[in-house]
Formats: C-alpha cells, structure tokens, sequence
C-alpha cells in the first residue's frame, strides 16, 4: 500500500502561477497525495484563488497565517500534515508527472529520498536564458551525516524542494524562523534534519522537479548582508552539534564558510573585521584541510582589510569596463 504524501506549498503573491502548480501536483502518477497551501498575507489574489481551489477539490486545504517567510509557512504546512512523507514545492514551481512516483519507490530504507532538478532561469522577457538539469554528485544510499556533508559541498542539491521527508523527523524539530537569513535557508533546514536522518537515499534516475527562477523574484533581487551570513553560519554550527561526531562535518563546513565569503567579497561585503570569530573559526580550521587555489585567494582577503578594499576597487573597475 502506497504512503501518503503531503505536499507543503508556501505562497505569497502567487496569483499569476500557483493554478499551474496545483495542477502540476494533481497530475501525479501516484495519486496518494493532499496538498497544503500556505497564503502568506499575499497583497495579490492568491488568498481567494486558494479558498476556491481547496473548495473543489477535498485532497487540498487552504490555510491562511501572517507573512513569517516561506520557512514558517513551511513549518506550519509540515504541522498540518497528515501523510507519511513531506514534500515542498515552491509557489512559482511545477512537478514533472512522476515525481512523487520516481522518489518513494525508493522508501524502503530511507528517512529522506532526494531527486534532481530541472532548472530554468527566466527574464523579465519571458525569454529562457538559462536551463540546465541540476545533477547530484553523489548518489546511493548514505548516512545523514554523509548527506548533510555532501549538502554543504554541493554535492547533493541543497533546496528543501526535490526531496521527500519522512513527516515523523519533524517532531520537536527547532526551525530557523530567522527572516533576516534569505538566502540559504534550506541548506539550514537539511543540515538539521540531517542529523534525525538514519538512511538517506539520493538519485538522478528522473528529473523530480522543475525550478523556475523567475528575475526580479525574491530569489535574485537582493543580496544579503554579511551579517546575515554570520547568523546563518551560526544556526548551522548549532545544528552540527546534534551529530554523533562534529568532526566528520567540520571540514565541510569550512569549505561551505569559504565559499560564501568568496561571493560575499565578489558582491562588495567586505566591511566585516578580520578579526570577528566567524572569520577567525575559517582562518583557524583552514589550516586543517586542503584548500584549493581560490580558497587560499580567499583566506588572503580575510585576512586584510585592507586587500579586500583593492579586490572591490578591482571588482568594481572590472565590471565598468565589461
């Protein structure tokens, strides 16, 4: 007998795609499935297209709540869950027919089963400029220690969409409601529903969801300031705890600091002082692992104020010339 599957879909200002997504989700092969639908305090239509469409259809409930942010949407989606497993799917998104279908004939074993995704970027336009199939680096059957690993190196994808949960590993599970940390957040929650993870199941047989990026979404419009990444760097060090041996995370987890200063500095944030604990823990672990060439780049520009106001003048000089 096949397990329910409840899928948690946060939505604010969605009026012009969430039809397309429902409908999406009804399609699925596998039929044993409700839908939530979270409105956010949307300011468009969504509330009322929501109410209409849970009104026809009895698998799907319309729930409404103040504007939290898509992860306490998420969070209350998951509370009101009624399935075995748990499925994300963002407002703006659609699911390929055999999504649901493609990840839990992988169940058996597994606490989490993550797919791949199908991703397009798309302008003001209309026009396509960018589309590609996101492809796990490493597949099988891992720990969650592995999987939270692979998360932070960019070897498993790390959206909380694509995936299916085992409802169960929510329970008493500490979300980060933290508004300010916009980017990234889902690398957050798999971090630490990683560590409540026996066995998690990753696969690139079937494309399990098509991410649509639209510019001008709050996915590209705003860059985040670094202080924000120091609290989500702060939130993943707390969750890292939860793990039997914080050892087998901590080289990740270096590797994962270094790369975001790397895009924090290329995007100008470069006010932090060199010797603020978050860069202090990099400068330090740093010397325990083997670091490639654009991270010894980055670890000189930690270090220096200095060298990162020239890099910016650099970046910055750069672009007016391109």
């Amino acid at each position: 007998m096949k397990e329910k599957v409840s899928v948690v879909i946060p939505a604010y200002n969605a009026a012009a795609f969430i039809e397309r997504t429902v409908e999406s989700i009804r399609k699925q092969t596998n039929p044993k499935w409700e839908q939530i639908i979270l409105n956010n305090e949307s300011e468009d239509t969504t509330g009322d297209i929501i109410n209409q469409i849970a009104e026809q259809d009895a698998r799907i409930t319309a729930l409404h709540q103040m504007n939290g942010g898509e992860v306490a949407a998420r969070r209350t989606g998951t509370i009101n869950a009624t399935g075995t497993w748990v499925m994300y799917v963002d407002a703006d998104d659609v699911l390929p027919s055999q999504s649901i279908e493609s990840l839990i004939i992988h169940s058996k074993d597994a606490d989490i089963i993550v797919g791949t995704m199908h991703v397009q970027r798309i302008g003001l336009s209309g026009d396509i400029f960018e589309d590609y199939v996101w492809q796990n680096k490493k597949e099988g059957l891992m720990s969650g220690w592995e999987f939270a690993q692979g998360v932070f190196l960019y070897q498993v994808q790390m959206s909380a969409c694509g995936k299916l949960y085992r409802r169960r590993l929510f329970d008493d599970f500490e979300w980060c409601l933290d508004r300010g940390i916009r980017q990234n957040p889902d690398l957050l929650m798999n971090i630490g529903i990683g560590a409540k993870a026996a066995c998690v199941f990753v696969t690139n047989q079937a494309v399990s969801y098509n991410y649509i990026i639209h510019e001008g979404s709050a996915s590209t419009s705003s860059i985040m300031p670094y202080t924000a990444w120091f609290s989500l760097f702060d939130r993943a060090a707390d969750y890292l705890k939860a793990y039997p041996s914080i050892s087998t995370l901590k080289d990740a987890f270096t590797h994962y600091r270094l790369e975001r200063f790397d895009g924090m500095m290329r995007h100008g944030l470069i006010d932090f002082s060199s010797s603020d604990i978050h860069v202090k823990e990099v400068l330090q672990d740093s010397r325990f692992i083997q670091n490639t060439d654009d991270e010894r780049k980055v670890l000189l520009l930690l270090r220096s104020r200095v060298l990162r106001v020239i890099f910016d003048w650099w970046q910055k000089r750069k672009a007016r010339k391109g």
